[in-house]
C-alpha cells in the first residue's frame, strides 16, 4: 500500500516575497506538481527510493500573487518563489495554528525590521526552460 506523507517545507519571507523549499528525501522530478491559488498551495509529488507519495496542501496566510512565483524542481525537492499581494509582514506562513512540517529557513530569514538587500535577500535563480546549458539539475 502506498504510504501519503507531509513534505518538509522551510519558509523565509520579505515584506513583498515569500520563499518556500519543499524538502524531500528523494524526489522523482517528473512527478513534482505545484498548484498555487491566491491563498494556498497543493504539493504533489513521488520519492524516487521511497516511492513513498507526498501531498500537502498549504492554506496561507494571507494571499499572494497566484500569477507571480518562480519553481525550481532537483532531485531534492522544489523551491518556490513567490510575490505576496501585498506588502506586508506575515506573523506565520500558514492561515491556521503550528503545522509541525513547517519550519523557518534560517538561512534566508530576516527580521521585519532589516533593510531590504537588493541581489542578495533572495539569490535565487530559476533555470530557463528555453536554455539547456541553465539547467543545473
Amino acid at each position: 500500500m502506498e504510504k501519503c506523507r507531509k513534505p518538509d517545507i522551510n519558509w523565509a519571507q520579505r515584506h513583498t516575497h515569500l520563499f518556500l523549499s519543499y524538502v524531500l528525501p528523494s524526489l522523482e522530478k517528473e512527478t513534482a506538481n505545484i498548484q498555487v491559488t491566491s491563498t494556498s498551495i497543493h504539493f504533489t509529488a513521488i520519492g524516487d527510493s521511497s516511492r513513498d507519495r507526498f501531498d500537502f496542501v498549504l492554506d496561507l496566510y494571507d494571499e499572494i500573487d497566484s500569477d507571480n512565483y518562480k519553481m525550481n524542481v532537483t532531485a531534492r525537492g522544489v523551491s518556490l518563489f513567490i510575490m505576496k499581494k501585498e506588502e506586508k509582514w506575515w506573523p506565520r506562513l500558514n492561515k491556521e495554528g503550528k503545522l509541525n512540517n513547517i519550519k523557518i529557513d534560517w538561512d534566508k530569514w530576516r527580521e521585519e525590521d532589516d533593510p531590504e538587500i537588493p541581489g542578495v535577500d533572495f539569490p535565487f535563480e530559476v533555470p530557463d526552460p528555453e536554455d539547456p546549458e541553465s539547467d543545473d539539475n
